[in-house]
């Protein structure tokens, strides 16, 4: 699979990095792969990678899996939302490196 959207048939949700640190991105309008902040800090562009999904889980409150001190990116302040709201749980290897993604239910 090449992006995001592949993956979870969402055009949005959270992808949490190895370091803990998360976005919550329409990652359809990133592009391929997973979706970065750009150099200047001004939008998300996507790096095309091959992504490898190892596991799907759904869990029934996603705020227990996003510190919410840790979002890094979050244009439309959907933070406050997540806790209590339940999704899909992607455990995903891109190009050999790990990320969680998240597919709140009722996202587009």
């Amino acid at each position: 699979m090449k992006d995001l959207f592949d993956v979870t048939e969402q055009e949005s949700g959270i992808v949490i990095f190895d370091n803990g640190e998360a976005i919550i991105a329409n990652w359809e309008a990133a592009g391929l792969g997973i979706p970065r902040i750009d150099p200047l800090g001004i939008t998300l562009i996507g790096l095309p990678c091959d992504i490898e999904v190892i596991k799907i889980s759904h869990i029934d409150d996603i705020g227990t899996l996003v510190d919410l001190d840790k979002i890094i990116w979050d244009l439309n302040d959907d933070a406050p939302t997540l806790p209590g709201t339940p999704g899909k749980v992607y455990i995903i290897l891109a190009d050999g490196s790990p990320y969680t993604v998240i597919a709140p239910d009722g996202w587009s």
